[in-house]
């Protein structure tokens, strides 16, 4: 009876300690998807802030097409369209390596979700087979 005694104890432990790792694993993929969640609504952000970069350029672009206007002013508006064309490429670059960045940390949590996920797999898998083991004993 005190090897079944012994035995019964160990598993039990085992059992807890798992309960433990599964919890903490399940804690751990909800923070990851939480994540996800705000990143993806930033990604919608940066995409809609980069169109409206691009829809803003073109107004402003046909304006710089006008055949009207001649003298010191256009002069001074093309120079200025030109230093706020090259403002506007810095911009749009800077905005585009955002949405890069929030997509490679998108795929580096999804990742990490996805890794969880198969030791999440592995501790229900692991419990249910210490509880199979526990259940035989308990059964004389």
């Amino acid at each position: 009876m005190g090897k079944n005694d012994a035995e019964i104890s160990y598993l039990q432990g085992q059992k807890s300690r798992q309960q433990a790792e599964l919890s903490q694993a399940k804690s751990d993929k909800l923070a990851i998807e939480e994540k996800l969640e705000r990143l993806e609504k930033a990604k919608k952000n940066v995409n809609t802030i980069q169109g409206n970069i691009g829809t803003l350029k073109s107004i402003v672009s046909k304006e710089k097409d006008q055949d009207a206007w001649k003298g010191t002013k256009k002069d001074t508006f093309e120079t200025n369209m030109s230093a706020l064309d090259n403002h506007y490429k810095t911009y749009y670059n800077g905005v585009d390596r955002l949405y890069d960045a929030i997509c490679d940390e998108i795929t580096r949590l999804e990742n990490e979700a996805n890794e969880t996920g198969g030791v999440i797999g592995w501790l229900q898998n692991s419990l249910n087979s210490i509880g199979n083991e526990l259940e035989k004993l308990f059964h004389f």
